[in-house]
């Protein structure tokens, strides 16, 4: 309740969504902190050093403690517990506009004194069977079936408080909570794929002994049947390929390669074909082909494969207002997530993301899920294409037409 900065606490709003899983995974997950640096590196990511900072708690002093009765408390940074208590606790960069807001208006001062609530508190209590109080929200459970739960996800905010708190409250919501916040699709993805472990059978290894040393190492030398080990390794230890690519002399980083494929969403998205083009190099090719699997492009049907000349000839054709399908233009929104190296060499690299494109016209909405490969060379200094690949999720079924780049 001091969340509320001395004001009464009210719902703000709320947010419902499914997961195809039993109810106690999610509810394990409440008191788990190892995951988040893991699962949630998107989100730690898309904030600002100093808060960043602030979530690196597994290094800390939290706990995790049982309450009795199912019930139990997970305490990330304890120093944020109380709330009613600044001890000189330094404003985020994050919360200045809000402290200044809340600063001019004497009214609000006995909210902008205990700036420690503008980010919530610190810890996660589980209410058994279904209910948790995380940070600056509510999460309540509603098993439908052994392997289906509903979530609502319900934001709480200050009565009669600051205007510009609960705008914020808001935007920290958004932020992680939700069917597509930067949080909750990564534990839903989990989530199902804990369940999905679950019925996998006698003949799936189940380790049970991590931590005792008798995991035994398979050919690879990570421990057999650790599918994650990989990723484990490369956030605790830095991947060894990825070091090289970024200490190597002219190599491509991920992060290069993110922002350039950020850029040419942004681009194909204002239809700004001619600086597109720009983006390739001369003998490079833009693939849909027909079979998701397929890479005998030149061999085989494609819905799409374009060298220099069908590239400038499509652009043409988008711009040159007679194409029936291209007039009145579509509008579209892509997002690109999920970056993975495919392969890394001096001076270039292969990218694989996921593309989730979405076309308003006339109207309607259509969704366009692909799994994306961008080859990218560096050529004088500035990345370029040389293949894009897009491999619609349904390229072998039923597609309607596509008056647009993707």
């Amino acid at each position: 309740m001091k969340q509320g900065g001395g004001f009464p606490v009210k719902v703000l709003g709320e947010q419902q969504f499914s997961f195809p899983g039993n109810w106690k995974i999610q509810l394990e997950n409440t008191t788990d902190a190892y995951h988040f640096s893991v699962v949630h590196k998107p989100f730690l990511q898309s904030l600002d050093a100093e808060i960043e900072d602030l979530f690196s708690f597994l290094d800390g002093d939290g706990f995790v403690e049982d309450l009795g009765n199912g019930h139990s408390v997970m305490v990330m940074m304890p120093s944020l517990i109380k709330l009613d208590e600044d001890n000189g606790w330094k404003i985020h960069e994050r919360f200045s506009a809000l402290g200044r807001a809340c600063a001019e208006n004497t009214a609000r001062s006995r909210y902008a004194a205990s700036s420690r609530r503008w980010g919530a508190r610190a810890s996660n209590l589980n209410l058994f069977p279904n209910a948790a109080c995380s940070l600056s929200f509510f999460r309540i459970l509603r098993p439908v079936s052994v392997e289906e739960t509903h979530i609502r996800h319900i934001a709480i905010g200050m009565d009669g408080g600051p205007e510009e708190a609960n705008q914020m409250r808001f935007r920290l919501h958004e932020h992680f909570q939700g069917p597509m916040g930067f949080g909750s699709p990564d534990d839903a993805e989990v989530w199902e794929r804990v369940q999905r472990g679950t019925a996998g059978g006698p003949e799936l290894d189940i380790l049970v002994n991590r931590d005792k040393g008798l995991e035994k190492d398979g050919s690879n030398g990570l421990p057999r049947g650790n599918r994650y080990a990989r990723c484990l390794r490369h956030v605790e230890e830095g991947d060894e390929q990825m070091s090289a690519v970024m200490t190597a002399e002219k190599t491509i980083s991920l992060q290069e390669a993110q922002e350039f494929i950020w850029l040419e969403a942004d681009i194909l998205d204002r239809a700004d074909y001619d600086v597109w083009l720009k983006l390739w190099i001369e003998d490079g090719h833009y693939v849909i082909p027909v079979e998701r699997d397929d890479d005998d492009f030149r061999n085989h049907l494609n819905i799409l494969y374009d060298d220099a000349s069908m590239r400038k000839m499509r652009t043409e054709r988008l711009q040159g207002g007679f194409a029936i399908s291209a007039v009145p233009a579509a509008r579209t929104i892509r997002l690109s997530s999920r970056f993975a190296v495919i392969e890394s060499l001096p001076g270039a690299l292969k990218v694989r993301s996921a593309m989730h494109l979405t076309e308003d016209k006339f109207g309607r909405q259509r969704p366009f899920l692909a799994d994306v490969e961008h080859h990218l060379v560096r050529r004088d200094g500035k990345l370029l294409i040389h293949d894009k690949i897009v491999r619609l999720i349904n390229s072998e079924g039923v597609l309607t037409s596509i008056s647009y780049l993707s």
